[in-house]
């Protein structure tokens, strides 16, 4: 799991990677902490492991919204 937040002209931004079990509980967070930056972030529900980022770009006074979306991708390691 991580914590994304993609910007139009510094490209993507991330956390750091927390491995999730099958049937963890995820909560995703993304609130406005101020005039100009947001906190992403992201909770496994059972154990409480957190990992996220505080961004801040003058760009966000006039552009006051944020949109999330859940992406989960499934892989293995042999």
């Amino acid at each position: 799991m991580k914590s994304w937040w993609v910007t139009l002209k510094n490209g993507a931004l991330f956390s750091s990677e927390l491995p999730v079990k099958v049937g963890d509980n995820i909560f995703g967070n993304m609130t406005r902490t101020g005039p100009q930056e947001y906190y992403i972030g992201s909770t496994i529900a059972s154990s409480g492991l957190t990992t996220g980022f505080s961004y801040n770009n003058k760009r966000l006074v006039t552009q006051p919204w944020g949109y999330n979306t859940l992406e989960c991708v499934a892989w293995s390691q042999p």
